[in-house]
């Protein structure tokens, strides 16, 4: 989106792509980098609202030429339960607090400001996750004598 360096943190939005992709059984990419920037930006806003991407870009001074700014348009964004239509429904929970959940970590990675996005750590640890990680720990300290937690750079910080 502009900055001139890499932060990790754009691994988790690409993760949060793909995890929207898989859920919502899209047709065609989520987002599609490989258009010019003034569509990028116009789909994008469509999605998280015009308000986030403008606030970033002030942010950062992220130089971005007017006519993007002039075709952002005002939008409110989505919803992910708007995202929910007959063909991708079975890969939404139907429990109450567990599609709330989802809804949450998908929040959290697909945050525009990278600042503000989850981490990788905190989202391991994300209440989505928690039965699988339970499961994967598991068969991780089975197989291997240790579990992902055991290990020091990954306990949990609360």
């Amino acid at each position: 989106m502009g900055l001139e360096y890499y932060d990790y943190q754009n691994d988790i939005w690409s993760a949060g792509c793909v995890f929207v992709e898989m859920l919502y059984q899209f047709r065609s990419p989520f987002l599609e980098f490989d258009v010019h920037p003034t569509k990028w930006f116009g789909c994008a806003s469509r999605i998280f609202g015009s308000v986030s991407f403008i606030d970033y870009i002030g942010k950062y001074d992220i130089p971005v030429v007017d006519t993007i700014l002039d075709n952002l348009g005002f939008h409110d964004g989505k919803e992910w339960k708007d995202f929910v239509q007959a063909r991708n429904e079975h890969m939404i929970p139907k429990d109450e607090l567990e599609r709330l959940e989802l809804f949450d970590i998908l929040d959290r990675m697909m945050t525009v400001d990278h600042t503000k996005r989850i981490t990788a750590r905190d989202a391991i640890y994300h209440p989505y996750f928690d039965e699988m990680r339970e499961t994967v720990f598991q068969q991780m300290k089975e197989e291997y004598g240790y579990s992902y937690e055991e290990q020091e750079g990954f306990k949990r910080k609360d």
